[in-house]
């Protein structure tokens, strides 16, 4: 991919994701103002080729892309492509513009020959109300609207089959004129959820959008992570989220600290990090490499290479060492266009690789599966810093050995990097993506 294409690519996911009214999701560690959690859902991401139906035709047509949404059993996607009145005309019965009424190119969500389902899950960033909203229309039969039932629904975990949250009435809509389908939900920073419309043969939908009546609150987070047989109580120190930036893959240095979590046996004895990536991030990245996929098809993979960084024992982080186990502590997870899961071993830091008072930076590159660094370093780089303490008063409690740690000053403390850090032998960097 030449630079121009590149440069081309970045306008085209800033573009889509402007339309989309979307931005990627933080996890529940992020510090953000909370608009709109849901990725795409206008489904505007992908340009579908054709005016009017794009849908799945065996040996000719491919399914059109519309993760992260997910479709249930049953009949595929049909993403229309509309270009509003007095523009191409769609024959195929529905609406001549989507729900935002934009006259310009834009998409909605049919189901081709039947109803289903469609979801996508999210992660709250934090406790709060939602609204959560879709828009539905009718299919035209010649100038008549036909008549269909359609809802939105809030289930718990990610999902058809978790237990109801809140739930839209189930209408019945026979215009082809979109209508608002929307109800609110409580839900709890952290836990996962998913958006979930049911519509049949005879609806259209479009516009899925999840938003906090109020701000997500701002300063330090409490969490709690297994340590030995008990808890250990660390405060994540958070670092302020700047808005996220579309040309970039949805990856930064809050979502690396909210998915690192500590790991030792013995207070005050040699410990480890492990990885967990939320789902919402899972999701996020297939997203963004299947659009990339689309885009460029020669692009089949992003990854994240992890390594591990001594980083000095004085008050504040110091400038990155020799990486722990050289180049063979290298770590790489992968996202491959048109799968559902991320491939790599997760808890790739070896146990008791680190040191109590002692800081070290998990310094991390991500690249595309040719092994070009296409984004800038700020985009392409990103580290984080952290040292464990165990400070006077801090001590097991007596009895069964537990290693309980219960101390107003957090034994695990978090930091911004000095500066950008990437893994031993990196792969080749290419010219660095021109912003627009």
């Amino acid at each position: 991919m030449s630079p121009s294409m590149l440069a081309a690519t970045c306008s085209a996911v800033s573009k889509a994701l402007a339309l989309a009214g979307a931005v990627f999701l933080l996890p529940a560690l992020a510090q953000a103002q909370t608009q709109q959690v849901l990725v795409n859902g206008g489904f505007e991401a992908v340009t579908q080729p054709a005016f009017g139906n794009n849908f799945y035709i065996p040996n000719a047509v491919p399914a059109p892309v519309i993760t992260p949404w997910v479709l249930d059993t049953g009949a595929g996607a049909n993403v229309v492509r509309v270009d509003g009145p007095g523009g191409t005309v769609y024959a195929g019965g529905g609406p001549q513009i989507d729900a935002t009424g934009l006259n310009a190119t834009r998409h909605y969500l049919d189901i081709n020959q039947g109803g289903n389902k469609i979801r996508q899950a999210f992660t709250a960033p934090c406790n709060g109300t939602v609204t959560f909203r879709g828009f539905f229309s009718s299919r035209l039969q010649g100038q008549m609207a036909l008549s269909g039932n359609g809802s939105i629904a809030i289930l718990n975990g990610d999902g058809f089959n978790g237990t109801q949250v809140a739930t839209t009435p189930v209408a019945n809509y026979a215009s082809a004129n979109w209508a608002a389908s929307q109800a609110t939900a409580t839900v709890t920073g952290g836990q996962t959820y998913s958006f979930v419309v049911t519509m049949d043969n005879n609806l259209n939908f479009d516009e899925g959008t999840v938003t906090y009546t109020q701000n997500c609150p701002l300063g330090p987070i409490d969490t709690s992570v297994t340590y030995g047989e008990g808890q250990i109580n660390q405060n994540l120190h958070a670092i302020m989220v700047t808005p996220p930036d579309p040309c970039c893959p949805p990856w930064n240095e809050q979502i690396l600290q909210s998915s690192l979590s500590y790991s030792g046996t013995t207070v005050g004895g040699s410990y480890t990090l492990r990885w967990q990536p939320p789902s919402s991030l899972n999701a996020q990245m297939q997203a963004y490499i299947n659009y990339l996929h689309a885009v460029d098809p020669s692009i089949n993979t992003i990854n994240i290479a992890f390594g591990l960084f001594p980083a000095g024992n004085g008050a504040a982080p110091g400038t990155a060492g020799p990486q722990v186990g050289g180049t063979g502590g290298t770590a790489i997870v992968t996202w491959t266009a048109g799968q559902n899961a991320p491939s790599g071993n997760t808890n790739f830091f070896p146990a008791n690789a680190m040191s109590p008072g002692l800081w070290y930076t998990v310094g991390t590159t991500i690249f595309l599966g040719d092994g070009a660094v296409f984004f800038g370093v700020d985009c392409a780089q990103n580290a984080m810093s952290v040292r464990f303490q165990v400070a006077p008063g801090m001590a097991p409690q007596a009895g069964g050995g537990r290693g309980d740690v219960r101390s107003t000053r957090s034994p695990l403390e978090v930091r911004a990097a000095p500066g950008p850090v990437g893994p031993a032998a990196p792969p080749r960097r290419a010219s660095p993506m021109r912003r627009r």
